[in-house]
């Protein structure tokens, strides 16, 4: 009998050790997953706001963007293309360029209307300047005109700190210029 009971004793000893042991598990890995949440949250609406804001009032009057505050691997892609214009802060910059200097000279966003979550934002625009052609969409018989593009970005921010710009979607409304 005495046998007996010691057995069952046992078993519920390393019954107990197998259920503490299960719950320090459990401990362990809910507070590595808060750490990592922590580092890995997705940046606020002010801190969103002064990223994106910071991207689009650059310091330097030569640029139109300041690309500091997109990723490496940033990925600008223009929707109404289905293209990738960027893959890279490299191509990004050279791209904006190009379309700030020999597309649309002399641009400037107007009517800019920002609104902005946790991590995201979006930015509805109109870019005006004079057309030198060269834009898929727009007709060469608006070459040498000033002319309108009503545009939105949508941006989207990594969940690390700093925090920066990784993708940016571009829609670019041709048929309001028809």
């Amino acid at each position: 009998m005495r046998a007996r009971v010691d057995k069952v004793l046992s078993r519920k000893k390393n019954l107990s050790l197998l259920v503490l042991s299960f719950f320090l598990f459990l401990c362990v890995t809910a507070l590595n997953a808060l750490e990592y949440r922590a580092d890995h949250e997705l940046p606020g609406i002010e801190a969103t706001r002064e990223v994106v804001m910071g991207y689009l009032t650059p310091v330097d009057p030569r640029v139109s963007f300041n690309s500091d505050y997109v990723t490496e691997d940033v990925i600008h892609y223009a929707v109404t293309y289905d293209y990738v214009f960027a893959r890279n802060r490299w191509s990004l910059d050279n791209w904006l360029y190009l379309l700030t200097n020999f597309y649309l000279v002399d641009g400037v966003l107007e009517d800019i209307q920002l609104t902005v979550g946790n991590g995201r934002a979006v930015v509805e625009y109109t870019a005006v300047g004079l057309y030198l052609g060269g834009i898929p969409g727009i007709t060469d018989q608006y070459i040498g005109e000033i002319i309108s593009i009503p545009a939105i970005e949508v941006y989207e921010l990594e969940e690390e700190r700093p925090y920066r710009i990784k993708n940016i979607r571009w829609y670019i409304l041709i048929n309001a210029l028809m």
